[in-house]
């Protein structure tokens, strides 16, 4: 009976302690509170908050986005967060992107003290409160036509888009927040009216700090910009000096030194540290590839070599490591042999060991195909050793290193995402002293892809 009892309370907390998902409802037509006790959520596809629905999600819950997915918001939100405890928007896989809050509403909501991964947050037409956050990896805030928006003390981290900004009648005030290493920290385009301010906000190495492609000028005055002098500042601001038909962004005067403004907490920090090399969303994720296989060798040039035999084999070894997605680069191994019998005279014997820096691109890429032709160019250093052994016992011996470059195509076959099959056929040229060595070579290698960095797995 113990031990019936003592069964039945292991069970009991075993599945009290595994703590299912919530999958979040497709319509949302009444007031409804997500909690960190029922989280995460899953937002799977797109969840609409309807005009007489108010969405709240407390402190400390999680909402898993999957790829592509949104909270469609035509009535209100609001994601309340405190300092030590934030709400916590994150990609579902750790790795995709997804469309995160939209907003099409005439109510006003609010985001504070939430921590937004991979994602974005936009305003069609809606007023908003965008406070204290932590936005990274992700696509960032976009605010269009008719749209109002209180942005202030968030931290920007990494991001394609800090604030980008296209449309009439926009009113916005960007005010005390930290953009660090963006790409456009404030993106203007077809704006033709500038009602904002920008201010008191530090900019730290992103690649542009404010972009306008608007006739009207910009107000942006009070910032410190990550210098104290205007040649620098101005490198980092595209406008009017930059295109005639933009308007000026006018960021006199300036501070010279950062303002203390709000910077997540280590409670925020630590939520998020495993997410701090992801990617920006239209950056390709790294992947290498380790890979191996067999190869042949057919020599054409100098003579005496094609005379001894018209056909070696080998083995192929290869890295590789994406430059963008069309383009890689890769370190390639090969130990390529043949053979021939003189009769009764002697046993000849060659080997030819490569190691060949390669540049790789892909004709008519696209992402998550299954099968792609490329181009392959490289060069690097060999040594060809060759031996005669005389049937008197004597032996003749010749080794040397040689510079060797070639070129080559293949066709690669992925028949999963992380595995492929690869077919070349490629054309070397080995300087060697006894004559220049020519030689086609076909390979088949199998590859191993790996993205990076690995992703921890977060279980809330």
């Amino acid at each position: 009976m113990k031990k019936k009892f003592l069964l039945f309370f292991i069970t009991a907390f075993f599945f009290a302690a595994v703590k299912a998902d919530t999958n979040a409802p497709g319509v949302i037509k009444t007031n409804e509170v997500w909690i960190p006790k029922n989280s995460p959520y899953i937002v799977d596809g797109t969840v609409i908050v309807e005009k007489t629905a108010l969405l709240t999600i407390y402190p400390g819950t999680i909402v898993k986005f999957k790829e592509n997915s949104k909270i469609y918001v035509k009535g209100a939100l609001y994601s309340k967060g405190d300092p030590k405890n934030p709400v916590r928007m994150i990609p579902y896989d750790n790795v995709s992107f997804y469309d995160g809050l939209v907003f099409e509403s005439r109510f006003k909501s609010t985001v504070e003290f939430t921590i937004l991964i991979r994602g974005a947050i936009t305003s069609r037409g809606t007023p908003v409160d965008i406070t204290s956050n932590y936005i990274l990896n992700s696509t960032g805030v976009e605010l269009y036509h008719f749209a109002t928006a209180l942005i202030k003390d968030n931290y920007f981290y990494n991001d394609t888009y800090g604030v980008y900004l296209e449309g009439k009648e926009i009113k916005y005030t960007i005010a005390q927040n930290t953009f660090n290493n963006g790409r456009f920290a404030i993106y203007f385009k077809d704006t033709p009216k500038n009602d904002g301010t920008i201010l008191k906000n530090n900019f730290f190495k992103n690649v542009v700090n404010i972009t306008n492609y608007s006739p009207a000028d910009i107000d942006c005055k009070d910032n410190y910009w990550g210098f104290s002098e205007d040649p620098a500042i101005q490198k980092y601001i595209y406008d009017k000096r930059n295109n005639e038909k933009a308007g000026k962004a006018v960021y006199e005067p300036y501070a010279k030194v950062p303002y203390a403004l709000w910077e997540p907490s280590d409670a925020f920090i630590s939520l998020v540290k495993i997410y701090l090399n992801l990617r920006r969303p239209d950056e390709e994720p790294t992947r290498i590839s380790l890979g191996g296989g067999a190869a042949g060798l057919m020599p054409v040039a100098p003579n005496y070599l094609s005379n001894e035999s018209k056909f070696g084999l080998g083995l192929n070894a290869e890295f590789t490591c994406n430059i963008t997605g069309a383009f890689l680069w890769g370190l390639q191994l090969e130990n390529l042999g043949l053979e021939n019998k003189r009769g009764d005279t002697y046993q000849y014997d060659m080997t030819v060991s490569n190691i060949l820096v390669n540049a790789i691109g892909y004709i008519g890429y696209k992402k998550n195909v299954y099968f792609i032709p490329y181009l392959k160019l490289g060069a690097g250093l060999s040594i060809v050793s060759e031996q005669y052994k005389y049937d008197d016992g004597t032996t003749k011996k010749y080794n040397n290193t040689c510079f060797t470059a070639g070129g080559g195509a293949g066709l690669e076959l992925f028949p999963v995402r992380y595995f492929s099959f690869k077919l070349e056929a490629a054309f070397n040229s080995t300087l060697n002293t006894r004559g220049v060595i020519l030689y086609p070579v076909v390979g088949l290698t199998g590859n191993v892809y790996f993205e990076t960095p690995f992703y921890v797995n977060d279980k809330g």
